[in-house]
């Protein structure tokens, strides 16, 4: 469990330097490709997470739109779950893959 929790961090701490890397000016929307590249997997895992619902996303009001929270995918990768408390342990074992 500890190896697990080591794993997350690292991962997060890469996300924050990726973060730093955007001009130093965190962004609080992502598209799901920006998505993809921020979290390092591909566009296609992305949008088969979110048909799955296991990624937190936000569907923009009249519009087939889909935007990430930074600060949300930051609290997805460091718990392993959404937001509303659904488990995601297929989604950390394939980030530590």
């Amino acid at each position: 469990m500890a190896a697990d929790t080591d794993k997350l961090d690292e991962i997060l701490a890469l996300l924050q330097e990726i973060r730093a890397g955007l001009n130093g000016i965190p962004r609080a929307w992502l598209s799901p490709e920006e998505a993809a590249v921020y979290l390092g997997v591909s566009r296609s895992r992305i949008y088969q997470y979110i048909r799955a619902d296991k990624i937190p996303f936000h569907r923009l009001p009249d519009s087939n739109l889909i935007r990430f929270s930074e600060s949300e995918l930051d609290e997805w990768v460091r718990n392993g779950r959404r937001a509303t408390g659904n488990t995601t342990d297929e989604t950390i074992r394939r980030l530590l893959e």
